[in-house]
């Protein structure tokens, strides 16, 4: 408070503060709360300058450990379609190979029912004719005889032997067909196991690269 020559009461204009100095001021007067036993120095536009660079740098790596979280994040998404793609496939084998095993069962039973056709008309064959076909073989004087009485019961099955080797010769198919299909499971098995571990992996790193984060953002938070 000032006077003027008449005795008035003069009140003093408030002096105008910029923003730096009012930030030295403080950052002044916080050092001298902290170390009340150290002598405060001012803070210096070197400080300042010090304090903004690592703002940036901060800020910018922030920006870049962000941005690797977000990939990872896209990474982890394609891989789960990847999976679920091979879930699928091992699914439509497995079908597969069931509805060959049922194949091969039916080939089965169906060469079981030509061969016991074939053992009937064989035995036909042997009680056919004016004589028995069997005692007419065991009673054959030559080779020669003895293979025109096999060779004439052969002729008589032989449609049906034909008819044999076709369902023998699926059912060797639908075997190797099996195999193929068995083979395929295993290699997609193989692959599954692999996403699995890989996905595992990913998730990991995603909760590193999250703490990571975590920790940057303190850190830019403490410089502002």
């Amino acid at each position: 408070m000032q006077f003027n020559r008449t005795g008035e009461t003069v009140l003093k204009e408030p002096t105008t503060i910029t923003r730096r100095a009012a930030m030295r001021l403080l950052l002044g007067a916080g050092a001298l709360a902290l170390a009340p036993h150290t002598l405060a120095r001012a803070i210096t536009q070197e400080d300042i300058d010090k304090t903004e660079a690592a703002l940036a740098d901060a800020q910018e790596r922030y920006a870049e450990v962000e941005e690797q979280l977000e990939d990872i994040a896209v990474q982890y998404e394609e891989l789960s379609v990847a999976l679920a793609e091979t879930l699928d496939k091992i699914d439509k084998v497995n079908g597969q190979i069931r509805e060959t095993e049922a194949k091969i069962e039916d080939c089965e039973a169906e060469l079981e029912e030509k061969r016991e056709r074939l053992a009937k008309r064989v035995r036909s064959a042997y009680k056919a004719g004016n004589g028995d076909a069997l005692a007419a073989i065991l009673a054959s004087t030559s080779f020669e005889e003895l293979g025109s009485n096999i060779y004439y019961l052969d002729k008589i099955s032989e449609s049906d032997r034909q008819l044999i080797e076709d369902v023998e010769q699926l059912k060797r198919d639908l075997e190797n067909h099996q195999a193929e299909l068995e083979n395929r499971r295993a290699e997609l098995e193989e692959l599954r196991a692999t996403q699995e571990d890989q996905l595992a992996q990913m998730q990991e790193k995603q909760e590193e690269v999250r703490e990571l984060l975590e920790a940057l953002d303190e850190s830019v938070q403490a410089l502002v």
